[in-house]
């Protein structure tokens, strides 16, 4: 039902849906850029559209909104403190591996404001992994929003 009620919304606004064949059980998605709020209703879309279980990271000021924050981390929100590190690197690779099915968007900028360069935790967590990276975005001009391609690690950070 939500997910046929989401394919009508997507269609009834204009936008087109992108997916690469062959989508892997575990992959960390990143999502760039990142630059407005409805990136957040419009990835809600996508993902109920689709059927897609995927949980994403937010700024755990978010999921302290009365009411708001339990709603987000029903629908996939997993709280991150962007100021100091608490294992959630770590911990995620370890559901990452103990699961049969999982997904995971980060926005890599880490924030909607221009920043230079990406934060580095979803690239260790890519690593780390061995998991494909789906390449996702949100194209405004040609109302698409999708996942582009899949990509594998190669361990040289720069290069990838």
């Amino acid at each position: 039902m939500l997910q046929s009620l989401a394919r009508l919304i997507i269609k009834a606004l204009g936008w087109k849906l992108i997916e690469p064949p062959n989508r892997p059980a575990r992959m960390l998605i990143v999502a760039y850029p990142h630059t407005s709020n409805w990136d957040f209703p419009l990835g809600l879309l996508y993902k109920w559209s689709n059927g897609m279980p995927f949980r994403f990271w937010i700024k755990d000021s978010a999921m302290r909104l009365p009411l708001m924050g339990a709603w987000i981390r029903k629908v996939g929100g997993v709280s991150i403190n962007r100021k100091a590190a608490h294992g959630v690197v770590e911990t995620t690779i370890k559901e990452m591996r103990n699961s049969p099915f999982f997904w995971l968007v980060v926005a890599p900028a880490g924030t909607r404001s221009y920043s230079n360069g990406w934060r580095t935790g979803f690239y260790h967590l890519w690593q780390a992994s061995g998991c494909p990276l789906g390449l996702a975005y949100i194209d405004y001009g040609k109302k698409e929003i999708g996942v582009r391609d899949y990509v594998l690690c190669s361990g040289d950070m720069q290069a990838d």
